[in-house]
């Protein structure tokens, strides 16, 4: 499993909101950035998250981490096209299979299946972009950005915008700070912006709402201008601001 790149830098515990700079929740870790997640892992509200957002799936839906390295625990499983090399992810799991012979852990995480989740920012920043896995045939994904004062911005990304693993990478990454149709590395044409209210503030975004409409994984969404909350643990590394780097596989 591929772990982010550590802190360089720890600041401790965060006293007062004075913490600027730019955290990448790459699904590796819990967002206190130390504690491990787990193949199969269900991630729950606030559970492993909360120190600077929450998820929450909605009508049903439950989250759970897939480990994407095709020599790892899911490399006989029935979803390959998952296996893209990028350490862990974020699916929704099939509800056909939700075995759990470890409490809150999947025996067997597999994401064909449609859903709903939100992410919810405990303080409001700007959210610059998100890695989509396995964006295919089976349908497209729905991204609703919402600001603290509610504006919205939505972008509507079509089937097959990224190719199946591995052929050749099967993920591609969503720019959240552009109105710019944007071409993924499949066939399915372009991702584009279906509304964008005239209010809209890309820097003070409160929630994510995603709607999927078939098999999909998330990765590695980058939250700039981020500032924890009163007491959370800050473990930020240094990149010209504060922040956790992106890993690579």
């Amino acid at each position: 499993m591929n772990h982010s790149t550590t802190a360089a830098l720890l600041l401790g515990f965060v006293a007062a909101p004075a913490l600027a700079g730019f955290a990448t929740i790459d699904f590796s870790t819990e967002d206190d950035f130390l504690t491990p997640l787990v193949n199969g892992q269900e991630i729950n509200n606030p559970g492993e998250f909360g120190n600077l957002l929450t998820f929450t799936g909605l009508s049903g839906s439950r989250l759970a981490i897939f480990d994407t390295d095709p020599a790892g625990p899911n490399s006989g499983s029935g979803d390959p096209d998952l296996l893209v090399g990028q350490g862990n992810a974020l699916i929704i799991q099939n509800t056909s299979l939700l075995t759990q012979t470890t409490a809150d852990i999947f025996d067997t995480p597999d994401d064909n299946i449609g859903g709903d989740f939100v992410i919810d920012l405990v303080t409001a920043g700007q959210v610059s972009s998100i890695d989509l896995i396995d964006i295919n045939s089976g349908g497209r994904t729905v991204i609703t950005l919402t600001d603290e004062n509610g504006f919205q911005r939505v972008y509507d990304v079509p089937s097959n915008w990224s190719n199946q693993a591995p052929t050749p990478m099967g993920f591609d990454t969503l720019s959240l700070l552009t109105l710019l149709p944007q071409d993924g590395e499949g066939s399915g044409g372009d991702a584009i912006v279906t509304l964008n209210d005239a209010g809209y503030d890309q820097s003070a975004v409160a929630s994510i709402n995603f709607r999927v409409f078939g098999s999909a994984g998330f990765d590695n969404i980058v939250i700039d201008s981020l500032v924890p909350a009163p007491g959370a643990l800050a473990l930020l590394g240094l990149t010209g601001l504060a922040g956790v780097r992106r890993r690579r596989a």
